[in-house]
């Protein structure tokens, strides 16, 4: 997935698509809407589950950490943009959550949003449709959600720092916090460590740049955080149950047909 340098813009927008989504746990600053046109997609936002099925869509608002994952054969659509496109939801959403973020959509409110529209008009009253369909299903008071939200402001550090060589005493460093009240509070937040999960945001952008660059695997390795190859190839192997070389021929192989 696109990060933070990615969706910080303002008047940004993008529609992605996706088969099998999966997608590890991240945030951003900008909105997204999850649409599910096939299948069942099982996702997490903000320690909530939720299973979308086809029809369904799934707001996640700023600063939520969020992840997907296929329970069933899936084609879904992630519509991210910034806050100032329907500036007024997002007023009316300062201090609040949306109760039930699971809506439905119709095939009006898909193509609006498609890439091939570039009707902006039309894409925002699209936008405010499904707005208005989140908040008929609730809203709920909550503090103020900014990026020094504890659980929000961990994820953007690993975000940003991953492919440094950094430790939790680095990130309670940056929190503010002592290192035994951060490790308490990562994994509170997180269930997994802090070295795994920064693995998981390495390995995450080594497939990605495996599949669409014609960097070495060395290379990948290096750009990734790895210290070294072999290191590289056992977490790659332990996440993938493949090699990285294995990995970049079954894409070579699949494009090729």
């Amino acid at each position: 997935m696109l990060f933070e340098e990615k969706h910080s813009k303002q008047n940004y927008n993008t529609t992605l698509h996706y088969q099998n989504m999966r997608t590890i746990l991240h945030c951003q600053t900008s909105a997204e809407i999850l649409l599910i046109t096939r299948g069942i997609v099982h996702a997490v936002c903000q320690h909530q589950v939720y299973h979308l099925s086809a029809g369904k869509a799934i707001w996640v608002l700023p600063y939520e950490v969020h992840s997907y994952d296929t329970i069933e054969e899936n084609d879904a659509t992630v519509y991210i943009f910034s806050t100032d496109t329907i500036p007024d939801f997002f007023q009316f959403m300062d201090g609040k959550r949306l109760t039930q973020p699971v809506i439905s959509f119709s095939k009006n409110e898909l193509d609006a949003l498609s890439e091939k529209n570039t009707d902006l008009f039309s894409k925002k009253s699209a936008l405010y449709a499904l707005a208005s369909k989140a908040v008929q299903g609730g809203v709920t008071a909550i503090e103020k959600r900014t990026d020094f939200d504890p659980m929000c402001k961990m994820m953007l550090y690993i975000q940003s720092h991953y492919r440094e060589n950094v430790t939790l005493h680095d990130l309670a460093r940056h929190m503010g916090y002592s290192y035994n009240y951060a490790s308490h509070l990562f994994r509170q937040y997180f269930s997994i460590g802090f070295c795994e999960m920064i693995n998981m945001h390495r390995l995450d952008e080594a497939a990605r740049l495996l599949k669409q660059s014609s960097f070495s695997i060395t290379e990948i390795a290096g750009q990734t955080g790895f210290s070294t190859i072999r290191t590289f190839n056992t977490a790659f192997k332990k996440r993938f149950s493949i090699t990285p070389s294995e990995y970049a021929l079954s894409i070579s192989s699949s494009s090729s047909i």
